[in-house]
């Protein structure tokens, strides 16, 4: 051990620290000094190829093979032995090569002449004096990366991908996925958190499009998350976090090779959801073998239908039959319905140390009522460290483009959006009446409470994010920050005063420059980032029971059945349409089981619809008493609470089960002859148009496995047809509402000209919503009551799934759109009819 002078730290550097760590390995001590160095490189960087700069890295599993060899090891004891050295490995080991660190060791031995003044005398004199860790690289004549980093800031005319620049945040490629790596990515490695690495990759190609556009500019104004303060220990902790679950990623990998199945992103959620379950269904105790692993499901234990979020501590992996059954019920009320002999076993194995609270609470028989107060924790601590984490590896990118980058926090551009009256506005934008206070519709007057002060609508929130352009008006907001507001607002913050004052960026009042913005906004385009490529799941997860073939009218579907979650039933006519249709034959045993079941299922909901109507109004009764405010119900909105409730009557009086049987024809692929099931290809991966011989428009619903099959053709195309263009999901089409088109779709927009985007396809529909809409399907948002209740005024609007005809008479055509939004290309219009010669 060498000790030096780390200036004001004061610190030791640790010499390699191998013969330490090795020191318990017999053949470590005889092994002769060059080839211990020669084992020292090669741990300090285990390329695959060495001999190249950016090589990628050999998995773990080689490198304890490697060093077994050269050790002279074998076996599970050799293996245990070396991995035992590198977990005694120090982790403040230094990160330069042994040439490097030779010379920086000579230098701290050798030191440094300095010359000093005498305060007495006066007199120069030439003293010694260690070197700091510091001056002995600079002595080498080395530089650090962050200096390097520093002196190239500016320089660049375009942003190059950020894996060029930002080496100390990249990690190597996997060999195993090498292949399917970007060019770039494969150089220069990638950021280990996808959704960062995403992020940064959109960056770039809005930023370079907008220097192609303007030039490059002179400053750059980017908002940080409002808690951002990553320090240098806590971004080491998130990049050590990461690594280690890269490393994770690479033994499950390794597992799912063994076992046949590819090393995807689902699959390895599986196998860590077994491996944390203890091998054990959570929902019934029962054990699931390694072998089941890919037959099991990933379920919400929040579901989604309540608001649970896709974050890992709200997933669990269950059967195919338990996933079914669950439904929209949280765990504690399905495992007690269905499993209550397993609950003594489930709440221990939860309880154990090693299960994560932040999953176990959801378990709870409280768990709804703790969601409905505080929300999901964990996604939102998650969406937050992405976001401090992205703001500031992106203010950093940046500054290679433009030396003079001016970070706004979050807290501050939400004052000044405040100050500069634009609270609300995007209320305005998709033209939904709902203001700051409650009014009297007939009058427009504001009501007022018994203290005199106007009543405040618990629907309205400064910034709803229920319009995608609200990214623009923080992008405004910061691009009109100067770095003397914030200092004047950091001041008086500090001597707790109000800053009331700021006036208007752009002269004149708040309203003039909140409605200059308004028409602004309404020329933004927004951007979807589409996803093109084939690479995907090929087909539906849930497995499908054959029952027979369609042999009657060979087409090529086969009768299955399955069940779905009788909470998916929404409305009377769904309630009536359960039955199996004429075309399923009743001579199969299992029809006619299935057909009985639907008719007591059926039956019960039904006798129930009046005393739940009846329970619906005493409670909306009751909360009037009490001086609640209740809400009209529209006929819609009745009839869905009437069959919910009755439904849950149902349930309640064990009339009915959590599930209702479906049998019906479907068209299945990977179908298992042996074991008589088959996937449904549900994953579509396109919708092609086609102009036929007659001149009328037509459409193809494309599968993502049909779109990777070289061989397959569309039927269209090959009975002629005149290929129009294609759509994807997130692609935009603009079409033209007429005013009875717009009464008949009831799109919330002005006639004319508008822009969707396409959310869901299948054969013979298509669905879109319009692009600027933000809100959620289901109504809830976070922002009003956690989102665990659903408003009608913040559901989005979709077209609903829509024939072919219908898109011809909106004159539907597709539109490219750059990242930065600019209008590309329109593409040709479709028609209704045949085409006019």
């Amino acid at each position: 051990m060498v000790r030096v002078n780390l200036g004001e730290d004061a610190k030791t550097i640790r010499g390699f620290c191998q013969i330490q760590a090795f020191a318990h390995i017999p053949a470590w001590q005889t092994l002769p000094p060059q080839e211990r160095d020669e084992m020292a490189d090669f741990i300090a960087n285990p390329a695959v190829k060495p001999e190249e700069e950016n090589s990628v890295l050999l998995p773990e599993d080689e490198v304890i093979a490697a060093l077994c060899k050269r050790l002279g090891l074998s076996g599970p004891e050799g293996e245990k032995a070396v991995s035992i050295a590198l977990a005694r490995l120090t982790p403040d080991r230094s990160k330069l090569g042994l040439e490097a660190t030779q010379r920086i060791l000579e230098k701290l031995i050798e030191g440094q002449q300095v010359e000093a003044i005498d305060p007495h005398t006066g007199e120069v004199t030439s003293t010694w004096q260690p070197h700091t860790h510091r001056t002995a690289a600079d002595a080498c004549g080395f530089e650090a990366e962050e200096e390097t980093l520093r002196k190239k800031r500016g320089t660049f005319a375009l942003l190059p991908y950020y894996g060029e620049v930002l080496r100390q945040d990249v990690t190597p490629i996997h060999p195993w996925h090498i292949k399917q790596a970007a060019p770039e990515e494969a150089a220069h490695g990638r950021i280990p958190n996808p959704v960062v690495h995403t992020a940064l990759n959109q960056l770039r190609k809005v930023v370079n499009e907008i220097v192609s556009l303007y030039g490059k500019p002179q400053r750059i104004h980017i908002e940080l998350a409002r808690e951002l303060g990553m320090s240098a220990a806590k971004r080491e902790e998130l990049q050590r976090d990461m690594q280690k679950r890269e490393r994770e990623n690479a033994r499950i990998d390794a597992e799912l090779v063994k076992l046949g199945l590819s090393p995807s992103r689902t699959n390895r959620t599986k196998f860590r959801l077994w491996e944390e379950q203890g091998k054990r269904s959570l929902f019934s105790y029962a054990e699931i073998k390694q072998s089941d692993i890919a037959a099991c499901e990933i379920e919400h234990l929040i579901p989604q239908s309540h608001g649970g979020s896709d974050s890992y501590m709200n997933l669990a992996l269950v059967s195919g039959n338990e996933n079914f059954a669950k439904g929209n019920a949280f765990p504690y009320e399905f495992i007690q319905k269905n499993s209550p002999e397993a609950w003594q076993h489930i709440s221990k194995a939860i309880a154990e140390k090693s299960f994560p609270k932040a999953k176990a609470w959801r378990f709870a028989p409280d768990a709804s009522n703790r969601y409905g107060e505080q929300g999901d924790e964990d996604a939102t601590d998650s969406r937050l460290s992405n976001t401090s984490y992205m703001a500031k590896i992106a203010a950093r990118y940046l500054s290679m483009l433009c030396a003079d980058v001016v970070a706004v926090k979050g807290g501050t551009t939400a004052r000044l959006r405040h100050l500069w009256g634009l609270d609300g506005i995007e209320y305005e934008l998709l033209g939904l009446p709902i203001r700051k206070h409650e009014y009297d519709p007939s009058t427009g007057e504001i009501q007022l409470n018994n203290f005199g002060y106007p009543v405040r609508n618990p629907l309205w929130v400064a910034k709803p994010r229920i319009d995608h352009r609200h990214h623009a008006v923080d992008a405004l907001v910061a691009a009109c920050t100067t770095r003397s507001m914030v200092s004047r607002m950091v001041r008086d913050e500090k001597a707790n005063k109000r800053s009331p004052d700021f006036p208007s960026p752009l002269g004149g009042d708040t309203s003039w420059f909140r409605q200059q913005l308004l028409e602004a906004l309404c020329k933004v385009v927004i951007s979807p980032k589409k996803e093109h490529g084939k690479a995907g799941q090929l087909h539906d997860a849930t497995k499908y029971r054959i029952l027979q073939q369609d042999t009657r009218r060979n087409s090529g579907k086969t009768l299955i059945r399955y069940s779905k979650p009788v909470d998916t039933l929404k409305d009377k006519k769904s309630v009536s349409g359960i039955l199996p249709g004429a075309t399923i034959p009743q001579d199969l045993p299992a029809a006619r089981v299935a057909s009985a079941q639907c008719r007591a299922i059926r039956d019960a909901i039904e006798s129930r619809y009046i005393i739940a109507a009846d329970t619906i109004e005493a409670r909306r009764q009751e909360a009037r008493n009490n001086g609640g405010t209740v809400r009209a119900l529209t006929e819609k909105a009745r009839e869905e609470a009437i069959v919910a409730e009755a439904i849950a009557l149902a349930r309640k009086d064990w009339a009915i089960g959590a599930t209702y049987p479906i049998i019906e024809y479907k068209t299945l692929v990977a179908v298992n002859d042996a074991l008589q099931f088959g996937f449904e290809p549900k994953n579509n991966y396109c919708v092609e148009f086609y102009e036929d011989q007659n001149g009328a428009v037509g459409w193809e619903c494309i599968t993502r496995i049909d779109a990777n099959n070289p061989a397959f053709v569309p039927e269209l195309k090959g009975k002629g047809g005149r290929f129009i263009w294609r759509l994807c999901i997130d692609d935009v089409i603009e079409v033209e509402l007429t005013p009875e088109l717009k009464a008949k779709l009831k799109v919330p927009c002005p006639v004319g000209k508008c822009y969707m985007v396409v959310q869901k396809m299948s054969s013979g529909r298509l669905q879109c919503n319009l692009l600027n809409d933000a809100r959620p399907l289901n109504g809830r948002t976070s922002t009003i009551k956690s989102g665990t209740v659903a408003f009608e005024e913040y559901k989005r609007w979709t077209s609903g799934e829509l024939g072919l005809g219908v898109w011809c008479q909106l004159k539907a055509r597709k539109v490219d759109i750059s990242p930065f939004g600019k209008i590309l290309h329109k593409h040709k219009k479709l028609w209704h009819g045949k085409k006019a010669t």
